[in-house]
């Protein structure tokens, strides 16, 4: 197998054709002769944003080939991943997976090796995976996850085109840096440009996710504050450069891949034309910036200037009503330089643009006229601190609790039983939906705090879905949206503050997909340093929400959609592995949420539940805040007085 000039090992499988004429989109990582490639990502010790102890550490030797067979193109990328330090860390060497480019009709492969100790999974963020949901990643809903030691293949048809990400999906891995990009080519893309360029946005963390998420999820954290980033960064890089050719058009796909942070993007002295929104093509809009919040993709047309006398800033700036506070030490500014010449001074910058488009108005260039639906689910999310004392999120007051059986396993092995919502456990909030009905989902977004942010999101996993209207307010369903003619169609979108959007999606894809959301913060309100009464009267409170899909999925505010389970038990079929990799993790493969048979959930973990009334514990903590207050009170007056009393003497 020779070694061609691109990098890529290539080979013909027996007789199989050519290869397929179109233009090749190889992975932009040179590999090395021994077919592998430690894909290191440097110069971040360099920043001033990032410290070297918080420079990207991720260990990986990627293996890659290109198969060709019944012009089929197979990508095979193996990442082995190392902790090199006690505990388990994506970012202990300076490494990350390479970026990931297919075309429409390809073939991904993944052999996905897990080095760690934990489970780990790989999600591909934005993939229908229709017939193939057991490759979608979320570790609980589609697999029980790779053991330690194991490795997974993943084998996904591209099916669709456009910018999206791969991306663990347990426990915020991804946020240590676990994550790619991938880019899908069209067999004929739209819009025609001379170079192809990825923007990732990301959010940069010192502390690890484990070490975040303990701090997050804890009975000290009952606002569900999130940890606040310590950088911003643009192509994992606080010094990234671009090189811009004069008179040249650039396809910017900028992906965000963020924690928490959202990112207003512009570029000094540019105009961007949108072209994509998580995968759909739509018609020209020029836009002097744009608002990104976490896993949404947009591709933007840039034309380069007709000159070499002047460089450029790109911004990626972090809005800071996203924190709760905002660290002195936190820049929440990014650049990356664009370069005409080497010797140009930069263009002065103007006051940050943080102008917005509205996503509702781009319109779809293959137009999809919208349906009655035949289901209609009003869902409510929210925060509050529930009976462990721990602020979690929920649709409709239901904390989302994953279940020791992945929900599509038990989707496939539970017969007539697939149908009953209640077999995927009484915290999954489960909703079945019958094959081939056209689905409207109703988001109340249930935060009416005071908070300038107003920006929440939605993702669904498996679909794209059309966007039928949003407003502020409670939806009002005697006064319903007007029906759109070519309404935009995304897997992740925007949802006011206190506000409503409303989808609609066709259940034409079988399988288990997971639905969440997100909140940005209402209001500040620091924790204050009270005694221990005190704080259980606070437990009682609702207070600040915030905002990110990662913290808050695991904080509960999740849910999954069982979709047409007598077409899934026909149509797919679990690769034996996923079974084997089940039971090497002690799981049972086959029941209920539990393992067990119909709605027997012995051994699954209760979850969360609402703190109803206000009881002994909550009435004792009451009495203690108002004698601690009235004595705490009665001291300052009582020193007030004494304090008077000695000047007069």
């Amino acid at each position: 197998m020779g070694q061609s000039d691109n990098g890529w090992k290539e080979k013909k499988i027996s007789d199989s054709p050519s290869p397929v004429s179109r233009k090749r989109h190889p992975v932009h990582t040179p590999f090395a002769s021994d077919n592998s490639v430690n894909c290191d990502i440097r110069g971040l010790e360099q920043s001033q944003n990032v410290s070297s102890e918080a420079a990207l550490h991720l260990p990986c030797r990627v293996a890659a080939a290109v198969l060709w067979a019944n012009r089929e193109r197979h990508i095979e990328l193996g990442y082995h991943l190392r902790p090199s330090q006690p505990g388990w860390s994506f970012r202990k060497a300076g490494h990350r997976p390479p970026p990931v480019t297919v075309n429409f009709n390809d073939t991904l492969v993944i052999n996905a090796k897990n080095s760690l100790d934990v489970v780990t999974a790989l999600h591909s963020h934005g993939l229908f995976q229709n017939g193939t949901g057991y490759y979608d990643g979320p570790v609980g809903i589609t697999q029980c996850g790779i053991p330690p030691g194991e490795t997974l293949t993943y084998v996904i048809p591209i099916q669709q085109w456009g910018t999206y990400w791969i991306h663990s999906h347990f426990m915020g891995q991804y946020v240590d840096g676990l994550r790619t990009s991938l880019v899908i080519h069209a067999a004929k893309e739209v819009y025609t440009y001379d170079e192809d360029l990825t923007i990732i946005l990301s959010d940069w963390y010192h502390a690890e996710i484990p070490l975040s998420l303990q701090s997050y999820l804890s009975l000290y954290n009952p606002t569900g504050v999130e940890p606040v980033p310590n950088s911003a960064l643009i192509n994992n890089n606080a010094n990234t450069t671009f090189q811009f050719v004069p008179g040249k058009t650039y396809r910017l796909r900028i992906i965000s891949m963020t924690a928490l942070a959202l990112f207003h993007f512009y570029i000094d002295g540019h105009v961007m034309d949108i072209i994509e929104v998580d995968g759909t093509d739509v018609n020209r809009q020029t836009v002097t910036s744009l608002v990104v919040a976490t896993a949404q993709r947009y591709s933007v047309l840039v034309q380069a200037k007709n000159q070499t006398t002047t460089n450029y800033l790109m911004h990626a700036d972090m809005d800071p009503m996203m924190f709760d506070a905002v660290p002195p030490t936190l820049n929440p500014n990014i650049t990356a330089n664009v370069i005409y010449s080497a010797n140009a001074p930069f263009f002065p910058t103007p006051p940050g643009d943080w102008s917005s488009v509205d996503d509702t108005t781009l319109v779809p260039v293959i137009p999809e006229g919208t349906a009655p639906p035949d289901n209609s689910y009003t869902l409510t999310a929210d925060f509050q601190v529930y009976d462990d004392g721990i602020n979690h999120g929920a649709f409709n007051n239901l904390p989302f609790q994953f279940p020791k059986t992945p929900s599509l396993f038990t989707e496939l092995s539970m017969g007539t039983l697939a149908t009953d919502p209640a077999v995927y456990g009484p915290n999954s909030g489960a909703i079945v939906l019958k094959y081939l009905n056209m689905i409207q989902i109703v988001l109340n977004n249930n935060d009416v705090g005071h908070h300038p942010c107003t920006l929440d999101y939605l993702h669904l996993h498996g679909h794209k879905f059309q966007v039928i209207g949003r407003s502020d307010g409670l939806y009002n369903s005697s006064n319903p949206y007007p029906e759109p003619a070519n309404p935009i169609r995304r897997d992740t979108v925007q949802v006011p503050a206190g506000g409503n959007v409303v989808i609609r999606f066709r259940a034409d894809n079988p399988g288990v997909w997971l639905y969440v959301f997100s909140f940005p913060p209402s209001f500040n309100t620091p924790l204050p340093p009270f005694n221990v009464t005190c704080r259980l009267l606070y437990y009682l409170t609702p207070r600040s929400f915030h905002c990110h899909i990662q913290w808050h999925m695991e904080a509960g505010l999740a849910m999954p959609f069982i979709e047409a389970p007598e077409r899934a038990q026909a149509r797919i079929h679990l690769p034996q592995v996923f079974l084997d990799q089940c039971r090497e993790l002690n799981i049972n493969p086959m029941g209920n949420a539990a393992g067990n048979n119909g709605t027997d959930f012995s051994g699954l973990q209760s979850g969360p539940q609402m703190i109803v009334g206000f009881g002994s514990r909550a009435y004792g903590a009451l009495a203690a805040c108002v004698i601690s207050a009235v004595i705490g009170m009665g001291t300052v007056i009582w020193y007030a007085k004494e304090d008077k009393i000695k000047k007069v003497e």
